[in-house]
């Protein structure tokens, strides 16, 4: 069994990943700005999922979760950032910094 540690749970993508994950059997540290968003993880799977508030653009948060989680879990085995990029441009047009800065901003709050 894995532990993963999946972003931005309460829509999209992230909360379709999360359920995937559950309903395979791994256990995953289940994030979003609202928590109350995500509580029917909590509900459907109460040894697996384990709900954590959580605002990527905001370092204490990220480092916080990650504490909780290794706490919680003993470990985080897989990371998945769902993060919502909004640029008013065709995605061939979006410059490679604002992309690359946007990674960067988690992945180092992630690491520190």
């Amino acid at each position: 069994m894995k532990t993963w540690l999946i972003t931005g749970c309460s829509s999209g993508l992230g909360k379709s990943l999360a359920s995937a994950v559950l309903e395979h059997g791994d256990q995953v540290i289940v994030t979003a700005r609202n928590p109350e968003t995500v509580q029917f993880f909590q509900e459907n799977f109460p040894k697996t999922a384990f709900i954590l508030q959580l605002d990527v653009t905001k370092e204490d948060d990220v480092k916080g979760v990650v504490a909780e989680g290794i706490k919680h879990f003993g470990s985080i085995d897989v990371l998945s950032i769902m993060r919502a990029i909004v640029c008013a441009a065709l995605w061939k047009n979006v410059p490679w910094r604002k992309f690359e800065n946007s990674l960067k901003q988690i992945s180092l709050a992630l690491c520190k």
